[in-house]
């Protein structure tokens, strides 16, 4: 948790100080990169926090606390586990993020470490190294920018393709560790949670059960709703992926109802509300199970649907995105190629499928709410029978 947290901030610190001047280096669309890692720390110190309370309310042997650090882990775990998967398969998207951003001022410390010196023994990371994809608005190659501003030199593309594959390679593996990390933190939790409800019983823990698990469900509601917009993107997409959207709106909107109705049922004991409640959350056990395997089997499609070879038209998606450098995107009547030429058609792929895989994940995870939920629903109701308000 404290690698995660202080890996985080050390990271966003370097993204936004200039260090030759000691002042903030990043405005507006420069801060891309901080907002990453902002997450991460926002995610370590949360983790921090429980650990803390887990630690305190272990020493003294405090019930309240425990319970409290139980439900607070049961948020992490899932944020971890979205956390870890991210990093550590979601790599086809690295390339390009950097690309993309390799001349903005954001990057200059990494660029004094990465780009090598030319020929003649200059330093080239405010220079040759920053030479623009394609040759940027005003060129139409990155040699001609090159030689129209270095003297015939064309050496630019190099420099700066050497420069770029280092540091993805270092960013690679500096995402598998924290993956990694993520991991084993993830399995620290699960462990203390065991170990929780060894010094708790069942009983204790399940006496909350309910009313906690619908607080809970604040975070699948947020989820799914998220993805939803993300998928507004991919209106013009022929592969038609609005009723996947529809999906998880109707999702999002239903989860919040029912813990709405959740909360208030289980502290007044209704049964007939609370067999309801039963119901369609068992409804939406299998309408989030069928989202998340529509979406894996999307991301495992798209390729075939929109290859490099494929006809399916991209641009409109990247103009939707508001990626990077996108040009051309209010014009009418253009080709695909011409809608963002900056990104390139396999660039554009991989964020679709990345969409598809994140929308799976959040299918996967939101339903393992919903079948805690139900669980929980399900005892409360069976021991309410015969009208005996008993909490387990």
């Amino acid at each position: 948790s404290l690698y995660l947290c202080l890996i985080g901030a050390g990271i966003v610190v370097a993204f936004n100080h200039d260090f030759r001047g000691g002042k903030g280096t990043n405005t507006g669309e420069e801060r891309t990169s901080t907002s990453t890692y902002i997450v991460q720390v926002g995610l370590g110190g949360y983790l921090v926090m429980i650990s803390v309370l887990g630690i305190s309310a272990a020493r003294k042997v405090n019930i309240v606390w425990l319970i409290r650090y139980y439900w607070l882990s049961l948020v992490s775990i899932p944020l971890l586990f979205l956390f870890s998967v991210v990093v550590l398969d979601f790599k086809d998207l690295l390339s390009g993020w950097i690309s993309h951003r390799w001349e903005n001022k954001e990057f200059d410390f990494l660029r004094k470490y990465f780009c090598e010196k030319d020929a003649d023994g200059y330093e080239t990371w405010d220079t040759k190294c920053k030479a623009p994809i394609s040759g940027g608005p005003l060129y139409q190659t990155t040699d001609q920018w090159c030689r129209t501003n270095y003297d015939n030199a064309t050496d630019c593309a190099e420099i700066r393709a050497k420069a770029e594959r280092a540091f993805v390679k270092m960013m690679g593996t500096f995402m598998n560790v924290n993956g990694i990390v993520g991991i084993v933190d993830m399995f620290f939790l699960l462990a203390s949670l065991k170990l929780v409800e060894r010094t708790l019983t069942l009983p204790v823990i399940m006496s909350s059960m309910l009313d906690a698990i619908n607080w809970l469900l604040l975070l699948p509601v947020a989820f799914c709703i998220l993805i939803g917009l993300i998928f507004n993107q991919h209106e013009k997409l022929e592969v038609n992926d609005a009723w996947l959207k529809n999906i998880f709106f109707v999702s999002g909107g239903s989860l919040f109802l029912l813990l709405s109705l959740g909360i208030f049922a289980s502290r007044e004991k209704l049964r007939g509300v609370l067999r309801f409640y039963l119901f369609v959350m068992s409804m939406l056990v299998c309408l989030l199970g069928f989202a998340c395997g529509s979406s894996f089997i999307l991301a495992w499609k798209i390729q075939e649907i929109y290859g490099i070879s494929g006809q399916g038209r991209v641009g409109e998606v990247a103009c939707e995105s508001n990626l990077v450098g996108c040009c051309c995107c209010d014009q009418e009547n253009l080709e695909d190629d011409e809608l963002c030429p900056e990104w390139s058609r396999e660039e554009i792929i991989h964020i679709i499928e990345a969409d598809f895989k994140l929308a799976g994940l959040v299918a996967s995870i939101s339903c393992l709410f919903a079948i805690r939920a139900t669980r929980a629903c399900y005892i409360l109701v069976h021991n309410l029978k015969d009208y005996k308000c008993v909490y387990i």
